[in-house]
């Protein structure tokens, strides 16, 4: 999984407009609103060195369509103001907490929140589910897209993805966990493999005050002003959740929250009680459970074998509506013996061993029929109860 960045269509924050906020309120919070990134983004030069700082290149010669990186500046760096070179410590801002004290630093700042959002832009599609849209972003070639639970819905429901240039591709749901909002997506197989992307980051270093970014497609996709980016601070950060003063609104959800080091660091999940007051996915929540979403398990749902069984025992006296067991192909008068690594005598063993699963996982049952021993690989549907 890579580095990933977006797109915006904004207008620049005016600067004589920030340096009277700064003179009046000492800026404690930064940038509500939307900045366009359609502007070229400047280069910045080290200071007395003379060497300019370009965007790092992509590894090697791979042909991954993954943006350049956003140089990550820690040295004294000189930005040119008013036809004046002014030197600004980058990496007092960088650090995570810090305050613009300057229009300088202001500037810096602009400048960065640029470069991200031109670095986004291929990664970032809109989603449509059927009558109901979001946002997602992609983290590998092949078209792994994280995104919001409540945006895909339940594992293998059918999407559309739509990426900047405007290209649709179509895309299955994988795993998801509801209580948390995160869900991932990815492109059918035939589309192609080398698609844009970006890397993910670490949520679990985000500190309170950071600078963050957010990018997605507020009100829904709008094929004139594209991406919108929006730029904030962490206002809390949790292994469960982040929540930061970036705006967001319907469509935006599913989207990518960006650190200055270009890495998602979270993906827009709902808004608080007021809209400044908004809450992400940690992505550190996919890194840890990337297995079973790519299996497509419904992480926090309980499984269900849809079997019937007769009295106390292992045999199968009938199967309910839609039952897993019964597509497999399992027949009523079987005796479940063993389900994965669980061996099975009894009811209430078949009952401990099903309730141990998750959601859309799969497992091999091994049943007696007759004299004959049967394996039948099946995946389990959600529970109900």
């Amino acid at each position: 999984m890579k580095k990933l960045l977006l797109d915006r269509t904004t207008t620049k924050f005016p600067v004589k407009l920030l340096a009277a906020i700064l003179l009046t309120l000492t800026l404690p919070w930064f940038c509500h609103g939307a900045w366009a990134q359609d502007s070229a983004t400047q280069e910045t030069d080290r200071q007395s060195s003379g060497q300019s700082v370009t965007e790092s290149d992509t590894e090697g010669n791979e042909s991954a369509k993954k943006p350049e990186s956003v140089d990550n500046l820690q040295t004294a760096t000189a930005i040119e103001t008013d036809g004046e070179r002014d030197l600004i410590d980058p990496s007092r801002l960088l650090s995570g907490v810090a305050t613009p004290g300057s229009i300088e630093e202001l500037r810096f700042l602009e400048q960065k929140f640029s470069e991200i959002a031109e670095l986004a832009k291929p990664s970032v599609v809109n989603i449509r589910m059927r009558s109901s849209q979001g946002s997602g972003v992609v983290i590998s070639r092949d078209g792994y897209i994280l995104t919001a639970a409540h945006v895909i819905s339940r594992p293998g429901a059918k999407a559309t993805v739509i990426f900047s240039d405007m290209k649709e591709y179509k895309a299955t749901a994988l795993g998801m966990a509801n209580r948390v909002d995160s869900g991932l997506l990815k492109i059918d197989e035939g589309q192609g493999d080398d698609f844009p992307y970006v890397d993910i980051g670490l949520s679990g270093d985000l500190k309170e005050g950071q600078w963050v970014v957010a990018i997605g497609h507020p009100g829904g996709l709008d094929r004139k002003r594209g991406l919108v980016t929006r730029a904030g601070r962490v206002l809390r950060s949790t292994a469960g959740v982040i929540q930061t003063d970036c705006t967001l609104v319907g469509g935006d959800s599913g989207g990518p929250l960006f650190n200055l080091e270009g890495e998602v660091v979270g993906i827009h999940s709902r808004i608080g009680l007021n809209l400044w007051d908004n809450l992400h996915v940690p992505v550190d929540v996919y890194s840890q459970n990337w297995d079973e979403m790519v299996e497509g398990v419904l992480l926090d749902g309980r499984a269900n074998l849809g079997v019937l069984v007769k009295d106390d025992t292992n045999e199968i006296k009938s199967f309910s509506n839609g039952s897993p067991a019964e597509r497999a192909g399992l027949k009523a008068g079987d005796r479940i013996v063993q389900i994965g690594d669980d061996e099975i005598s009894d009811a209430t063993e078949l009952k401990r061993a099903i309730e141990s699963r998750k959601a859309y996982s799969r497992a091999n049952v091994v049943v007696q029929r007759g004299e004959e021993t049967l394996n039948f690989e099946l995946r389990f549907s959600v529970s109900s109860r």
